[in-house]
């Protein structure tokens, strides 16, 4: 080997790993810093998009799960003013049961009338006043309103509230299904129900059996309907769940290899760094010829 001053080949050599090993123990320092792999594109062109798309998707479905869970929510807010309905349309049932009875006399079927009207009242402020964020569910305000629960089950990415064509969708006591418990089973309208007289409590007998089956029926409605919703929110759910999976497999440091690859690296560093100090020393040979 060449002894020279004005180069030094054997420094210029071990600087460079040296470099190499403090530049790859940089990175491993960052990676069991932030537990991640990828931590900016340069570490994984492909899989920093893929990560990045996952991450998208992940925050979709997390999302979509929030939206259905208030979705849910709002479905058994209505579900239970319909129950307390249910339960108005029962007693006034009964009260025409009673008014319709022979031995019953005026003064005990306007008494009857008296809360029969009462509880027609109170249907009306049910409808009011079973609210959910503020909106009205039973007035049929919400009718046509959108669930948004993510693109990824369909190519609209919604679901319209209740998901259903006819009026009794609209939970209104004068748009909807309200207004539906005075119907005959043809759909034809009928005025609400009285029970002054007998012949008036006969037939309000027949008008709030329907009610009452109408209302079954819508409960039954809302009823699947939450049983969508929350099928939908465990499959949300899940698809999370796999999608986590799939990017920490991407993205996430395996930590007990980098340990290992920083430990490496580490001593590499420091046998770097002796060599260097060693190979500086070289030229100095070139005195000894002078000696």
């Amino acid at each position: 080997m060449a002894i020279t001053i004005t180069s030094n080949s054997a420094a210029s050599t071990t600087a460079y790993h040296l470099y190499r090993a403090n530049d790859s123990l940089k990175n491993s320092f960052e990676r069991l810093a932030s537990g991640l792999r990828l931590n900016r594109a340069k570490d994984d062109v492909a899989g920093f998009a893929i990560s990045t798309r996952m991450e998208v998707a992940i925050r979709e479905r997390s999302t979509a799960f929030k939206n259905v869970n208030d979705a849910i929510a709002m479905t058994q807010v209505a579900d239970n003013g319909l129950q307390e309905g249910a339960l108005l349309l029962q007693r006034m049932w009964e009260l025409a049961v009673q008014a319709a009875n022979g031995t019953a006399g005026t003064g005990d079927r306007q008494s009857l009338e008296d809360e029969l009207n009462q509880l027609k009242a109170q249907l009306d402020h049910l409808a009011d006043n079973t609210t959910f964020n503020n909106q009205k569910l039973l007035d049929g305000s919400m009718n046509g309103k959108k669930i948004e629960i993510g693109g990824m089950l369909g190519s609209t990415g919604t679901l319209q509230w209740l998901s259903t064509n006819d009026n009794s969708a609209q939970l209104s006591s004068r748009e909807g299904v309200f207004s539906a418990w005075w119907s005959a089973a043809d759909g034809s309208s009928l005025n609400p129900p009285s029970i002054l007289t007998q012949s008036d409590a006969e037939a309000a007998i027949g008008t709030l059996s329907s009610a009452i089956a109408n209302i079954a029926s819508q409960r039954t409605r809302i009823g699947a309907f939450e049983n969508r919703l929350q099928a939908i929110a465990n499959t949300l759910s899940q698809s999370s769940i796999e999608l986590h999976s799939a990017r920490s497999k991407i993205r996430d440091a395996d930590m007990a290899d980098e340990v290992a690859k920083m430990t490496s690296h580490s001593i590499v560093q420091n046998a770097s760094t002796a060599l260097l100090a060693q190979a500086n020393q070289q030229p100095s040979l070139a005195k000894q010829l002078f000696s």
